[in-house]
């Protein structure tokens, strides 16, 4: 009976200490792997340098643009059309004299910018104007019995022209992809040459 009480007394103290060293195990393995604080991030990928070499800027990604021009009306000539007046007022002039130089300038009308317009005389060989100077001072005859002023006109090609904006554009995620803008429609006058000093009656 003894020898049992004694092997219990034993087992009892053995366990104790078997507890004692796991708790101190334990507790020197919660100390070693204590995380810090965590902070999520999401990576952003750069894809730019993986674009072809054909790919251009555009407003808001990367991409190219091209235009498809379409001819509406022919080209036509219109003669003696006004540029400017040269005096402010209406008088009843006898004559007009004049020896400054006068400038013509290609002229668009309608929805347009500039980017279009230069990929259309580019396109139609437009030009873009001329300067006309006078080596000698230049009088005109005018009616002084009627208000009058002097202007100062020009020949010039008008035609209407369409057009339609496109887009092409890639990314490595998903591939490549168009889109094109509803067709626009505007006009030009393009000058000539050919100008004109004269009188113009009211």
């Amino acid at each position: 009976m003894r020898k049992v009480l004694y092997l219990l007394t034993v087992c009892t103290f053995f366990f104790s200490l078997t507890s004692q060293a796991l708790a101190s195990d334990l507790s020197l393995t919660t100390e070693n792997t204590n995380i810090g604080a965590i902070v999520e991030t999401q990576a952003t990928e750069d894809f730019s340098s993986t674009l072809p070499s054909n790919i251009g800027p555009l407003s808001g990604g990367s991409g190219t643009v091209t235009y498809e021009f379409k001819e509406e009306t022919p080209k036509k000539l219109q003669k003696k059309l006004l540029v400017k007046y040269l005096t402010e007022s209406w008088a009843q002039a006898s004559s007009y004299t004049w020896s400054k130089s006068n400038s013509t300038n290609l002229t668009f009308s309608g929805n347009v910018t500039g980017e279009v317009t230069d990929k259309i005389k580019i396109q139609f060989g437009l030009s873009g104007g001329f300067t006309t100077t006078y080596s000698v001072a230049i009088t005109l005859p005018a009616d002084s019995t009627k208000f009058s002023k002097l202007a100062y006109g020009s020949d010039f090609y008008t035609q209407n022209l369409s057009y339609v904006r496109s887009i092409s554009y890639c990314t490595i995620y998903d591939g490549c992809h168009s889109s094109s803008d509803p067709r626009k429609y505007i006009s030009y006058k393009e000058p000539t040459s050919t100008t004109y000093l004269y009188v113009v009656y009211k």
